[in-house]
């Protein structure tokens, strides 16, 4: 959260988010100073809460009681609840803290903040303080459906209130609460007297209790029915979902029902047009990491109206002009007929709801006074306003704004992909998708390609010759950041950089002002690519190579004059065009995927070497040897290659021997390239070469094993380097999420 806080004086914070009641002027305080001659901090927290009328200060020493999807749990001191929320306490008499409404964050002598030049100073101990403060409200929003969230934030006998938005925080100066304490008394009512949606709260989603009828809706749905389909590859029975358009399968029920598992239940608005939608849901399946982000969520939704599924994300938007909702984007692109995306249902923005803490950073910085007034005034007005028509390129925040959209689709993560020949499948759907898209009428780049954003997607489909199956598709979802292509030329629309680092091109990474190509696409599925093949599919790497392979090409990264760029590892791969272990051998895949990296890579190298890249070349590689053949074939590998196959008992086909990787032998820098580089670059200039080299690699089960998948060889104890790790996301490097 380094750069983004916004101080303002306590006056000030109380005035413009906790004002006084209608008709009140003169709030009630009591004759004497409560906080005199206190002994201990348990004490003065009961007086505290005596000074907030019907609300309840709860302090703990115990880790989070928070059941919280993004699997942070951390340290909470204390909370205030409404006393007339309190109605499902924790088996300890404690009351839940996914219903808490205020944090409260005691520190011995370590100020997370400071009232000199910079609100967020640099010193160690006083970063860890912040993000640990960070991370506790960064929990309650995954819990909880937040517009902002308020901590009290003490140290000794000094006070500040911090307000957290998807932007960053504002922070009041520090007080003495024992010297100042007509202040405190009057912050402590002011915030009791407040309103749900004063303190933070969204109203566009509404708590729902087991009493409600909704609550039993939400479980009858949890219950199987006879009609649901099992999603596994097989062949269809010819009286076997007919009705394939209104098919359920059993793992959106199971998502659904897992969704519910201890977790508070919300009814959310979407809007669609004039009208509004509502979805039922409970935590959220998919939480990105962070606090100073798009805070994107995706829900496991049930409609309330039809009962039917459906894929409900839920974000924090980039809020500049030029930047297009990704609902409409999924409208373009379902109107051209692109696909292998999502189908849109609704979509819309929810009106008032933008991070207040970057125009406040405009006010105080540009405008040379705190008018947070107006900043107040401009999230409930729209946006509207003196606003930036951009952004302001001094300023260290971006806006948001909240929206939710609303997909038919509910997919598989990548990641359970059953064989490497059903990952190349998926992503080469994902790239027929990309390339559709980027083509008439849309002329769209996705420039957001990455791990997350591919999923799996069970369908009802015909053979070639007839036969009726369930195969796997790539779904290509998350078309928040795409950008038509003859937005090239145009100024950038956000501060940074956009993108998921880790499966970002080389190029990109080392060059920001870079314009987004085919090239720069292609390269990112490549990664993903490798990515999965390196961290599940059988190789000669061991556990401790996959953890340090993965840590230095996806995840590492440089830095020169505060610019972030490439990590040597991936820069390194994509010049030799070699995939080497850290011990400087060849890593072998076993079988077709070795053919398929090597091709992929020497196209890259090639368009490296086109593009002016130095690059050299230390080792030869010794021809790989051809996978062991396996004694039997199960059905549903059977059946992801996609040429044809019959419905009748699967024979084996002995794969063929894997074409050996190119040797390349060590030479001097080249800064010409030759024809055969110009050749092999043009590979990567369209899509074409790519996808066709994906399908030629599926259409037959030669050369691949039902064996290849092996589990997560990812080694859970494995000690990252924390250079490279806790980053907001969204801040550089671009849209930093884990690859674990």
């Amino acid at each position: 959260m380094a750069n983004k806080a916004v101080r303002l004086t306590t006056q000030q914070f109380v005035e413009y988010f906790w004002p006084l009641p209608h008709g009140i002027n003169d709030p009630p305080a009591p004759a004497t100073n409560p906080f005199v001659n206190i002994p201990t901090l348990r004490l003065e927290a009961e007086i505290a809460q005596d000074l907030a009328p019907g609300m309840l200060l709860s302090l703990t020493t115990e880790q989070s009681h928070v059941n919280s999807p993004n699997g942070v749990k951390p340290k909470v001191d204390g909370a205030f609840f409404r006393l007339n929320d309190l109605v499902m306490p924790l088996a300890d008499g404690r009351p839940q803290h996914a219903d808490q409404v205020i944090g409260v964050e005691f520190e011995a002598s370590i100020d997370p903040f400071s009232d000199g030049e910079n609100p967020c100073p640099e010193a160690r101990n006083r970063k860890e303080a912040r993000e640990q403060i960070s991370s506790y409200a960064e929990t309650v929003f995954s819990v909880q459906h937040r517009v902002a969230f308020f901590i009290l934030v003490v140290v000794g006998k000094t006070c500040r209130i911090t307000r957290w938005d998807r932007s960053g925080v504002v922070v009041t100066t520090s007080f003495d609460y024992c010297t100042n304490w007509v202040l405190f008394c009057e912050l402590l009512w002011r915030m009791s007297q407040c309103s749900d949606e004063q303190l933070g709260y969204d109203p566009t989603a509404r708590r729902i209790y087991p009493w409600d009828p909704l609550w039993q809706t939400m479980d009858h749905a949890t219950e199987g029915r006879t009609s649901d389909a099992d999603h596994k590859i097989r062949v269809l029975r010819s009286d076997e979902l007919l009705d394939d358009g209104n098919v359920v399968f059993s793992y959106v029920r199971e998502m659904f029902s897992k969704s519910l598992e201890g977790a508070p239940r919300y009814v959310l608005d979407v809007p669609d047009g004039n009208a509004v939608r509502q979805y039922l849901v409970g935590n959220p399946t998919f939480v990105a990491k962070g606090m100073a982000c798009r805070g994107t969520e995706g829900f496991v939704a049930l409609d309330r109206q039809t009962e039917e599924f459906a894929w409900l994300k839920d974000c924090w938007r980039i809020a500049y002009p030029s930047v297009e909702h990704e609902g409409y984007i999924l409208e373009q692109l379902n109107n051209a007929g692109v696909p292998n995306v999502p189908t849109k249902i609704c979509y819309g923005d929810l009106r008032g709801q933008i991070t207040v803490t970057p125009l406040m950073w405009y006010n105080c910085h540009v405008l040379q006074e705190p008018k947070v007034a107006f900043a107040i005034r401009a999230a409930k007005d729209d946006i509207q306003g003196e606003l930036p028509p951009e952004f302001d390129s001094s300023c260290p925040l971006r806006l948001h704004q909240h929206t939710r959209l609303v997909v038919k689709e509910v997919g598989i993560p990548l990641k359970e992909f059953s064989y490497g020949i059903q990952l190349l499948n998926a992503v080469a759907d994902c790239v027929e998708a990309h390339k559709a898209a980027a083509g008439v009428p849309t002329f769209r780049l996705h420039r957001d390609i990455s791990s997350g954003n591919i999923l799996i997607l069970p369908k009802v489909r015909a053979r070639p010759n007839g036969v009726r199956a369930i195969a796997w598709m790539g779904l290509l979802c998350d078309w928040e950041l795409s950008k038509p292509l003859y937005w090239q030329d145009r100024a950038p629309r956000q501060p940074e950089r956009s993108g998921t680092w880790q499966f970002m091109s080389a190029a990109l990474l080392q060059r920001n002002e870079k314009k987004v190509e085919i090239s720069d696409e292609l390269e990112s599925f490549f990664n993903v690519i490798l990515y999965h093949a390196v961290r599940y599919l059988d190789s000669n790497l061991t556990s401790k190579q996959v953890g340090i392979f993965i840590d230095e090409y996806f995840d590492q990264f440089k830095c020169y004059d505060g610019v972030w760029v490439c990590g040597d590892r991936k820069l390194q791969t994509i010049k030799d065009g070699l995939i080497l272990s850290q011990s400087r051998n060849p890593v072998d895949f076993k079988g077709n995927m070795n053919a398929v990296i090597a091709t992929m890579l020497s196209w890259f190298r090639a368009n490296y070497i086109v593009q002016s890249l130095k690059f050299s070349l230390e080792d030869v590689l010794p021809p790989i040897s051809p996978t062991p053949t396996p004694p039997s074939l199960p059905a549903d590998f059977v059946l992801s290659f996609r040429g044809e196959v019959s419905a009748g008992p699967a024979e084996y086909i002995a794969p063929a021997p894997a074409p050996a990787t190119p040797h390349y032998t060590p030479s001097r820098p080249v800064v010409i390239p030759t024809a055969e580089d110009v050749e092999e670059a043009r590979m990567v200039g369209t899509h074409d070469a790519f996808l066709n080299l994906l399908k030629r690699s599926t259409d037959s089960l030669a050369g691949w094993t039902p064996l290849d998948r092996v589990g997560d060889r990812y080694p859970v104890d494995m000690e990252r380097n924390t250079r490279y790790v806790h980053l907001d996301r969204e801040a550089s490097p671009f849209a930093y999420q884990s690859t674990q």
